[in-house]
């Protein structure tokens, strides 16, 4: 993403809590009224949690941000840049891994008194936090696929994109800056730390200026074989 787009969605967080906060109500129990109504493509297994909420409302307007003051690429790529988010990690996943530990809130969905328990609301608040910084990583890492992919294409990874198989590889060769040595490489490291074969070739990579800010950014080195991410090297992250 250019600092633009990325000024563009600076202020997520702020519209994310907002979400999380028309979820919660004025009773702070985690009930919605009408969260499901306004998302019937999914399926919720916990409806009264509202989790529909935060993802609907966080990849839309991260989306919406991308392209804004920009009708015709928004027209062109909006929809698709959704549709490619939701098949990452569909609604339904999304809920089921954010719940993973959070067993009280899955029994709240057949017992409405334990909602208003001080032990629910806390938990709830520790979920929702979670589901919107989850919700804006993923929308923030495949924002920067997409737009390396489909937007921005260049030489230097579009290669690499079309042998790539999965979306860890992808967002990986969407952070790549340059190519490197061998010597390079092992400088970088501060020593011979993995045995390259002919052939291999090493890429830098540092993911976007918002995934610092987030608290889930990753800079190190790519080593592909064949063109195959085969070795990550991870120097910093957050």
């Amino acid at each position: 993403m250019s600092s633009a787009i990325l000024r563009r969605i600076m202020n997520i967080k702020a519209v994310s809590i907002c979400l999380v906060l028309s979820v919660v109500g004025c009773n702070g129990t985690g009930t919605v009224t009408n969260g499901q109504a306004k998302a019937p493509r999914y399926k919720s297994a916990y409806p009264h949690l509202g989790l529909v909420t935060i993802y609907d409302g966080v990849i839309e307007t991260m989306a919406g941000k991308v392209f804004k003051g920009e009708k015709e690429r928004s027209r062109k790529h909006k929809a698709a840049l959704l549709a490619y988010i939701r098949k990452v990690q569909p609604f339904e996943e999304f809920e089921a891994d954010m719940l993973r530990k959070f067993e009280l809130l899955k029994k709240g969905r057949d017992n409405e008194k334990l909602r208003e328990t001080e032990e629910y609301r806390s938990e709830f608040t520790v979920c929702a936090n979670v589901s919107m910084a989850m919700a804006m990583m993923l929308g923030s890492n495949c924002i920067d696929v997409y737009m390396r992919k489909h937007v921005h294409p260049d030489k230097l990874t579009a290669g690499l994109f079309k042998l790539s198989d999965n979306y860890d590889d992808d967002v990986t060769i969407s952070w790549i800056g340059s190519e490197v040595t061998i010597g390079d490489f092992n400088k970088a490291m501060k020593t011979e730390i993995f045995q390259f074969q002919k052939g291999d070739r090493i890429y830098s990579y540092n993911s976007q200026p918002f995934s610092w800010k987030q608290m889930f950014g990753r800079r190190g080195y790519a080593v592909f074989r064949d063109g195959k991410l085969i070795e990550r090297f991870i120097t910093m992250m957050n």
